[in-house]
């Protein structure tokens, strides 16, 4: 039988003040009381800590977080792949802004939702 670590309640009120976080800025969708409530129904402790974790673990991203990893990513990792492993001309960093909102590149480079 799992038996809870002994700083799950530290634990449970670092989680919980993190969700209060998201939801009182508009992270989460969610009102702070509903989700508190919810917890309310988890009689086992067990089950709750479980629950916790999961939530926990949820990778959680605002509208502008979302497009700051967005622009890290192309404007880093990809942006670097390009220019070592293909001919396609980037250029600088400016440019290669510029290609991606004008699509200058399309002839060459296409990014496509993959499901």
């Amino acid at each position: 039988m799992m038996q809870l670590p002994s700083d799950s309640e530290v634990f449970k009120e670092v989680v919980i003040e993190k969700i209060k976080t998201y939801c009182d800025t508009d992270i989460w969708p969610f009102e702070y009381e509903i989700f508190m409530a919810w917890l309310s129904n988890f009689d086992c402790k067990i089950e709750e800590y479980l629950a916790l974790q999961m939530l926990d673990s949820l990778i959680i991203r605002s509208y502008e977080m979302a497009k700051a990893s967005y622009a890290r990513l192309l404007y880093g990792p990809v942006r670097q792949y390009l220019v070592q492993n293909t001919p396609i001309q980037t250029g600088s960093i400016q440019q290669w802004k510029t290609h991606l909102t004008k699509g200058s590149l399309n002839g060459q480079l296409r990014f496509v939702m993959v499901n």
